[in-house]
Parts: C-alpha cells; sequence; structure tokens
C-alpha cells in the first residue's frame, strides 16, 4: 500500500463501513490492518496518521471525516 492519497482513502472506506454499522475498532487493530496492508508505518502511534486522513476527507466528505474521527479508539 501506498502511502498518502491511497491509504487516506483506504481509511475513509473502513470507517465509513465501522461507523454504518456502529462499530469501533482500536488503533492498534488499525495499525496492524495497515502493516498487513503494506503501509509503511514502524510505529503503532496511529493518532498522527488518523489526523492526516481527517484533514485529508474534511474538504472532500464531511460524513467520512466524522466516521475517521469516531470509528477508531485508543480504549
Amino acid at each position: 500500500m501506498q502511502s498518502g492519497a491511497a491509504l487516506y482513502e483506504f481509511i475513509g472506506t473502513l470507517a465509513s463501513a465501522l461507523y454504518a454499522n456502529g462499530m469501533k475498532i482500536h488503533c492498534d487493530t488499525l495499525h496492524k490492518i495497515l502493516t498487513h496492508k503494506g503501509a509503511p508505518y514502524t510505529s503503532a502511534d496511529m493518532r498522527p496518521v488518523l489526523c492526516a486522513a481527517a484533514h485529508y476527507w474534511k474538504h472532500k466528505d464531511l460524513l467520512i471525516h466524522l466516521a475517521i474521527t469516531s470509528a477508531f479508539t485508543r480504549e
């Protein structure tokens, strides 16, 4: 998986599906998914990645932006 737009598109799609079904996943689970897909992350801290993805979607699709902010949890 490439970083940047392709990554943010994937995160937005995943967040949208989770949000539509009333589900949340842990950020460490997201890290494992992205690592499995070949994303170049060595840190399990997904906050900067999620912030960048939310910013990417903020003006493209507000619903996906909101889904990203609510679909992933640190707890």
